[in-house]
């Protein structure tokens, strides 16, 4: 990547994604310090997502100037009819942004896909990620930490609980 960049840099561009990047530090000692960039994806906003999914009435009016520096009591109280009057569709919503998240790929599929694509997820990140670095030896315990860590969000974390379940020391 070094010499492509150095010899070709106004040719060609080169893109090299989360999963890929690890793989490749692993093998060089190179940093590509001055020659990559980084890119992060944020997840979705809320209002993006309702934007984009869902019909709700008054939607422009509802989030536009939402987060302007100069907000006044008036306009909060304008903002704030708006959203009673569609609090029903925003509490659905609400409990939809909760199960699936806000990330990108997430709202592009049906909610039937959605499964298989958090799947799909979880398998590349436990089967490249994970074990091409080498820190969990037994990715079949660390799958079920996941999985059971998983019904756990939003509780207290209770270590000897969580290491009975998953049967490994909490050591």
């Amino acid at each position: 990547l070094k010499i492509l960049s150095d010899n070709y840099r106004s040719k060609i561009k080169i893109i090299i994604s989360g999963s890929a990047s690890l793989e490749i530090q692993k093998k060089s000692s190179e940093s590509l310090a001055a020659r990559a960039q980084y890119v992060y994806l944020h997840p979705l906003s809320i209002g993006e997502v309702i934007k984009e999914n869902y019909q709700l009435k008054n939607q422009e009016s509802l989030f536009n100037n939402l987060f302007s520096d100069q907000i006044s009591f008036d306009f909060l109280l304008k903002k704030q009819s708006l959203l009673y009057s569609a609090s029903q569709e925003l509490d659905l919503i609400l409990k939809e942004i909760l199960l699936y998240g806000l990330l990108h790929g997430t709202w592009s599929r049906s909610p039937e896909e959605r499964l298989g694509y958090f799947r799909s997820i979880v398998t590349l990140y436990l089967e490249k990620d994970i074990r091409t670095s080498g820190l969990v030896k037994e990715i079949e315990n660390f799958q079920n930490f996941l999985e059971i860590i998983s019904y756990n969000i939003g509780q207290i974390l209770n270590l000897t609980s969580l290491s009975s379940q998953i049967q490994i020391s909490t050591r």
